[in-house]
Parts: C-alpha cells; structure tokens; sequence
C-alpha cells in the first residue's frame, strides 16, 4: 500500500487515514512464489499502491529470479520519483520476457489531473532508462481521459521517439462520471487518432 501518488478514485485517497503503509516481506514473497513453476506470469501491481516504492524492491526481482523455471514478471507503475541511477539497476535485473507497464495518462501538462502528484519528468526518464539499458518490454498505458483525448498522436510521436514496445488504452473502472474524465470517444476511436 505504499504510494506517492493521490489518484482521486483511489480507495487510499478515497478512505485516506484508514490504509495502513504496508509491504510483503520476503519472507512472506519467498512463501508465495516458491511453487512459481505452477505460474504462468507473477504479476507485481499494488492494487492500492506502487509496488517500486516497496523498500527492497529490487531484492524483491532478485528473489523471484532465483527460483528455477521462474515465470515472466509483469510489473504495474507511475514510475515517478525513481532516479535514473536506481532505473539502471531495476534494468539490469529484468529479463527479456518480463514487463513495466508505465501508467501515465497524458503528457507533461495532463497526465498530473489524474494522477496527483506524479512527476512526469521523471517517470518519463524511468521508461526512457529501461528501454536504453535493459531488455524487458516497455508498456505506456493511457487511461482514456477528456482531458487527454487529443494528445493521442503526439503520445504515438514520444513513443517512437523512446522506443516504447506497446502502448495500451484503457477505461478506468475507477473514476466518476464527471466533465473532466468522461472521454467524448470510445476506445477504438482512441486507437485510431493514436495511429494518425
């Protein structure tokens, strides 16, 4: 539940005051994933919070490599306050088969409304740093916004630009229907202006 985002539809900003700050220990990872052969992909997303802020995050990817047969790690993240130093580390540890999905909804000016107090600036260099020094896939995932809508060719520009291996839009199941985040397009026509 460690985060350093307030995302408005989070249940951790939502209820603020009643999630404690918590990791899995290794101990307790160790105990989940000792039997990983069964797995056919270890999923590292804090439902209610970033799983790179985990304070030994990168034990933790060193932990779930040891175990033989070890499936394909897909990591869920803002990416935000990580330096790129810590980055080349994180890269050096993925394998080719593993995945960081970036969760940045929106450019420099945009993707902040919905993710409060993100920093674009340096998630941005997270994915760019993974992409230049490591081997996994890069995914920048686009929660479909009104407020981001029209930003859909130049995100495709960037993606060239850095080298991004996927770029997923999606509808959050999260947010209310208000002005600001009900996009006036559905998510084929989102697909479609990313392409032009």
């Amino acid at each position: 539940s460690r985060c350093m985002l307030a995302c408005p539809a989070c249940p951790r900003t939502l209820f603020k005051g009643h999630y404690s700050v918590m990791d899995l220990s290794l101990e307790a990872i160790r105990g989940l994933v000792e039997n990983s052969s069964k797995f056919s992909c270890v999923i590292l997303c804090g439902d209610h919070g970033d799983p790179i802020y985990h304070p030994e995050f990168h034990e933790v990817l060193e932990l779930l490599h040891s175990f033989p047969g070890q499936p394909p790690l897909w990591i869920a993240t803002n990416g935000s306050y990580r330096e790129e130093s810590w980055w080349r580390r994180t890269a050096q540890l993925l394998r080719e088969q593993d995945t960081v999905v970036f969760g940045l909804d929106g450019l420099a000016d945009t993707s902040k409304l919905y993710r409060k107090n993100s920093d674009w600036y340096s998630a941005t260099e997270g994915l760019r740093t993974l992409k230049q020094y490591g081997k996994c896939t890069v995914n920048w995932q686009w929660i479909l916004f009104r407020f981001n809508e029209h930003q859909l060719s130049e995100a495709r520009k960037l993606c060239e630009d850095w080298g991004v291996d996927e770029f997923s839009i999606i509808r959050s199941f999260r947010n209310a229907t208000t002005d600001l985040t009900t996009p006036t397009i559905s998510t084929d026509e989102a697909y479609e202006r990313f392409k032009k």
